[in-house]
């Protein structure tokens, strides 16, 4: 009974990790038999309601998934999320096979399996279809059996769980995939959905409109190469969807057009990382930009780099988005000096990382963009521009960065004079400075 009595203490006290780690002690220590389950029953009604982050697996409960010489811990039936990596010493396969036998994971909310392609595609379906996995609300998979996937799409069919969130990422995912996919009960009132690095391309995109389940809020289909019509219906679903739906979308050439729909359709609203870095953004996207609405006091990300943003639409879009811009990626948009004016004339009050990388970039342009003084910016990134040591002078000299902790001025045209100028600039201007690439 002192165990039982120390338990009821652990449990009653405050949450925090000195309680955890005492309890996973006790755990530890307590002998096989029937009280052992008891305790167990009673530590896990106790503990649902701890912090998530809180009840962290100890490393040996979990290694015990992967030896098959020794018992699965009993510890595990108090685990509501398990994360499962492949290594050398601890394959994966192994942890999934036993981790499909155990009646011991009853209690999982949330599971994680890492490069998947080092399960055997039967085991991985046993595991999905395991009745004891009936709580699991959150599936995060990476990568894919090498022996296919048909076997583990499949099994979603008959999985004993309601998933909330599911993320299948660089798993060669393709149109036929999601039509296995999206058809499973257990993603009825599926909410998110990450499919980046697949290979949906438009008729996968397609598809997603045509199967996605209506309480879908977001989807994330970056690096996936879709185009044309798949790019519309892309669109469409976030139109549809509004303004409720939110997702990743980058990294796909989907042009111009929808790129400035899917802008258009709110789904950034309330997003502090707005990333459309190779989408084929130009004029159209930069209008949208100028028009769109956030939240108030939203602190924004804006990601632009690969696509080719022409100028005149650029002032308007940098104005607008003003006061709620904190960082700014216009690398590789070809936007050079003009561009540096219009950064400048903008006024970003809150800008704190400005990264203007290979854009043909001068030291007239360094010239333009130092005729405001960017107060929070800590962080300056303008590597890979034709900047000669005139840049460097008015950098030195201008004041316009007083806070700045790193600049990356490599790759450019400064010969040694001009980075002995930074270098003197560092000690004299810029005391905060821990990172200086020339």
């Amino acid at each position: 009974m002192k165990r039982m009595d120390a338990l009821r203490q652990f449990v009653f006290d405050a949450p925090d990790e000195e309680s955890w780690l005492e309890l996973v002690l006790l755990l530890d220590d307590w002998p096989q038999g029937p009280e052992l389950d008891i305790a167990l029953e009673y530590a896990q009604h106790h503990t649902a309601r701890w912090p998530e982050d809180l009840i962290d697996m100890p490393e040996e409960w979990l290694h015990s998934l992967h030896n098959p010489r020794q018992p699965v811990h009993p510890g595990l039936a108090m685990a509501r999320y398990l994360f499962l990596e492949h290594t050398q010493l601890h394959p994966i396969n192994g942890a999934i096979k036993r981790l499909a036998q155990t009646q011991r994971a009853c209690c999982l909310q949330k599971l994680y399996i890492t490069e998947a392609q080092h399960t055997d595609p039967k085991d991985l379906a046993a595991l999905l279809r395991a009745p004891h996995l009936s709580g699991l609300k959150t599936l995060q998979i990476k990568g894919a059996p090498r022996r296919g996937t048909r076997a583990v799409l499949e099994a979603f069919a008959d999985a004993p769980f309601k998933l909330d969130h599911l993320e299948w990422s660089d798993a060669g995912l393709d149109a036929s995939a999601l039509r296995l996919l999206l058809g499973a009960p257990c993603l009825s009132k599926l909410k998110l959905l990450d499919l980046s690095y697949n290979n949906l391309k438009a008729t996968g995109a397609q598809r997603l409109l045509e199967l996605a389940p209506a309480s879908l809020e977001s989807l994330w289909v970056t690096h996936n190469h879709i185009t044309g019509p798949g790019a519309g219906a892309l669109a469409q679903f976030f139109e549809e969807r509004s303004p409720n739906a939110w997702g990743y979308i980058h990294n796909n050439p989907l042009g111009d057009e929808v790129t400035a729909r899917l802008v258009a359709s709110g789904m950034f609203s309330a997003m502090e990382l707005l990333e459309l870095n190779n989408t084929g953004a130009g004029a159209l996207t930069l209008q949208a930009l100028s028009e769109a609405t956030f939240e108030d006091d939203l602190e924004v990300c804006l990601e632009l780099p690969g696509n080719t943003l022409p100028l005149r639409p650029l002032a308007p879009a940098l104005r607008h988005l003003s006061p709620h811009l904190v960082s700014l990626n216009l690398s590789g948009t070809g936007i050079g000096d003009v561009g540096a004016q219009h950064v400048a004339s903008s006024k970003p009050t809150h800008l704190r990382v400005l990264n203007m990388s290979h854009c043909g970039l001068t030291s007239a342009g360094v010239r333009e963009l130092c005729k405001y003084r960017y107060y929070r910016v800590n962080g300056l990134e303008l590597r890979d521009n034709p900047i000669d040591d005139a840049g460097a002078r008015t950098l030195a000299t201008a004041v316009a960065f007083p806070n700045l902790e790193w600049l990356d001025i490599s790759d450019t045209n400064l010969s040694p004079d001009g980075v002995q100028r930074l270098k003197s600039a560092q000690q004299r201007l810029w005391k905060d400075m821990n990172w200086l690439s020339t």
